[in-house]
């Protein structure tokens, strides 16, 4: 396949601009075909009579399974939606999307794209295509907009609550709301109401920013702001803020060190233990609802614990 050919096919893809690594991925497919070719010297000359229309090349499937990759799987999805690219997929289904001007209703394991305007009537949940996991609250709204150059994610939330847990990995992430909230990989919530963003953090930190300032906050934390107003930190607790996220478990006969590892994953609080024979014994427990405090002291009393708590950290003695 002569690089005219590939400079074809490249101009002929009607998707989104492919990154360079795709370009690249074409060409060294190109190249590994071309040179399983036969030598020159057994080439038949080529017939001058009207050719019927050819199969495609093993180097032709190459290419376009390698541009395909460039939207992350959402190539099919692009072509029939103007070109657009997919940013992740409902991991729920019932999810209202308005996608070019039309109301559809999202299945489980669908596609959602660039510019799909999303409401979650019941709830819903959304993996991005950079592996961080959307939960969204009854009746929220959000856009996915599409990220630019220097971004892997940017979300636009127009009302209600979204609980985020942000991977590590390359590219600014961020979510507007009246408030901008910048990440890198943690886990949060954002509530956005009557022209006000409120942010808890559990893990990481998290930058919010409006009226040309930002605030910093870190685990444990809150903060609130609007367009018109700076941030300002609040006393709130995110554990409570954010207890409408946590998925109701039961833990039978289980390592009570299982059960502080879930709270650690789904909550501010970290634990320090001094001797691990003490949570070597095994609990029944069911976690939900229930204040994230009075659960760690009702476990810890349960199990005959001594424990101190300061601020997010809890010290078994």
């Amino acid at each position: 396949m002569s690089s005219e050919e590939i400079d074809q096919l490249i101009r002929s893809y009607e998707g989104p601009e492919p990154r360079p690594e795709t370009k690249a991925a074409v060409m060294d497919a190109a190249r590994g075909v071309r040179r399983r070719r036969a030598p020159a010297a057994t080439v038949q000359p080529v017939s001058r009579t009207p050719r019927r229309k050819r199969r495609w090349k093993p180097a032709v499937a190459a290419a376009a399974a390698a541009l395909l990759l460039a939207c992350g799987g959402g190539w099919w999805w692009g072509a029939h939606s103007g070109g657009k690219c997919g940013l992740g997929t409902s991991l729920r289904s019932g999810l209202a999307v308005v996608r070019c001007g039309k109301s559809i209703t999202v299945p489980k394991d669908q596609a959602l794209l660039a510019g799909d305007l999303v409401s979650a009537p019941g709830g819903g949940l959304i993996a991005l295509s950079d592996g961080s996991t959307l939960k969204l609250d009854n009746g929220t709204e959000l856009e996915l907009a599409q990220p630019e150059k220097d971004q892997r994610a940017n979300i636009s939330l127009r009302k209600g609550r979204v609980f985020l847990r942000v991977s590590k990995a390359p590219g600014a992430f961020l979510l507007a709301a009246s408030a901008r909230v910048r990440v890198l990989g943690t886990i949060f919530g954002v509530e956005e109401k009557a022209g006000h963003t409120s942010v808890g953090v559990l893990k990481g930190r998290v930058a919010l920013s409006s009226a040309g300032s930002s605030l910093e906050l870190v685990r444990g934390r809150t903060g609130m702001a609007s367009a018109s107003s700076a941030p300002v930190a609040t006393a709130d607790d995110p554990n409570e803020t954010l207890r409408w996220a946590r998925e109701e478990t039961t833990f039978r006969d289980k390592p009570l060190s299982e059960v502080l590892d879930w709270i650690s994953d789904n909550s501010s609080y970290r634990f320090h233990i001094t001797d691990v024979r003490s949570i070597e014994r095994t609990v029944t427990v069911t976690v939900g609802e229930e204040p994230m405090r009075q659960l760690i002291e009702r476990i810890l009393s349960d199990c005959g614990l001594t424990y101190a708590v300061e601020g997010s950290d809890v010290r078994l003695k």
